[in-house]
């Protein structure tokens, strides 16, 4: 899990020139964070994370990045586009929907094969919001490329209550597309498949569980 929104700029560089990463780093090595300039951690933080990306390549291990709702607009998720691009290998789980730039992480999730999202947070952060991406989920036939729930909380308490929050959104979101005659419409089974698949298939195939 990458966690990098919250202390600079989801831009890690271009990841084709390595050697130009590499070169742009290694004065950092073997010194202290307080002797670097701004400017310094973030050549030294984009090698890193290339490094990184590369082993969890070579290991089928999928990465969970945090997006959206950190330090804005650094942590919009276009920035990622040319990462998740150049590591068509390796699955991309854009935490937190990308929130407030959920049209993007749309986008980047019909784009690219290995990028997904997840709900994380998003019925705290806006009440309506799982309503609008119930819709464009459907319209776009994308629910295969959803996880429905990661915690990301300190106590279980916490965690209990996110899932508790997530499951009242949903049953509002599909019990609309479940009765009303506006397209896109859902059938009871399309729906139970759907449930199935975001609490279920799909966190198996992201995260290899048996």
């Amino acid at each position: 899990k990458c966690a990098s929104a919250y202390e600079r700029t989801l831009d890690f560089g271009n990841p084709k020139n390595a050697q130009e990463l590499y070169s742009c780093a290694k004065s950092s090595f073997n010194t202290t964070i307080e002797k670097l300039s701004h400017k310094e951690q973030i050549a030294y933080g984009n090698y890193i994370f290339h490094y990184i990306l590369e082993k969890l390549r070579k290991n089928n291990i999928a990465i969970q990045i945090h997006t959206g709702t950190a330090i804005q607009p650094g942590s919009h998720p276009e920035k990622l586009e040319k990462t998740i691009a150049y590591y068509p290998e390796l699955k991309f789980d854009l935490l937190h929907f990308g929130y407030p730039w959920t049209d993007s992480v749309l986008e980047l999730i019909g784009k690219f094969d290995n990028c997904y999202s997840d709900f994380t947070w998003i019925p705290q952060l806006e009440t309506q919001r799982i309503q609008k991406l119930t819709n464009q989920l459907t319209e776009m036939q994308l629910w295969h490329k959803i996880m429905a729930f990661g915690g990301d909380c300190a106590c279980i308490e916490g965690t209990i209550g996110a899932l508790e929050a997530l499951m009242e959104k949903l049953t509002i979101a599909f019990t609309d597309k479940l009765h009303v005659s506006c397209a896109p419409q859902l059938s009871m089974p399309e729906i139970e498949e759907i449930i199935h698949s975001i609490f279920t298939e799909t966190p198996k195939k992201i995260f290899k569980i048996a």
